[in-house]
């Protein structure tokens, strides 16, 4: 395991949710019912992983991780699904891609509708 690059995920995901909060600051979280600062800091963090994980040379793992799993990661982990997805769709995979974008999206609002039940439960 290596505990340099660790550090930089930690660092970078650290920034990362301070970004994303100094965003929301910013915006109004609502505006007309709609969570622009959301869809705000998803819609960048998806045109920043699509930029940098193409723009930095495969050899420079740290700096991958410090700024692609580090800082997008604590800024949005929408932007990782956006690239997975389009990784698929590059390699051909577009009818996984589809699958997987299709289920993460109702896995997810079924198990935060169960996370919301659970805890008027207890």
């Amino acid at each position: 395991m290596n505990v340099t690059k660790l550090m930089l995920i930690f660092a970078g995901a650290g920034l990362g949710g301070v970004f994303r909060y100094l965003i929301s600051l910013g915006l109004k979280t609502e505006t007309n019912g709609f969570p622009i600062s959301t869809f705000v800091v998803n819609v960048m963090g998806c045109l920043l992983i699509g930029f940098l994980f193409y723009a930095i040379s495969a050899g420079k793992d740290e700096l991958r991780s410090f700024l692609i799993i580090g800082i997008l990661g604590g800024f949005t982990t929408f932007s990782s699904f956006g690239i997975e997805f389009i990784n698929l769709y590059r390699s051909g995979q577009l009818k996984i891609g589809l699958w997987y974008a299709g289920l993460s999206n109702i896995a997810g609002f079924a198990a935060v509708y169960l996370g919301v039940k659970l805890s008027q439960w207890i």
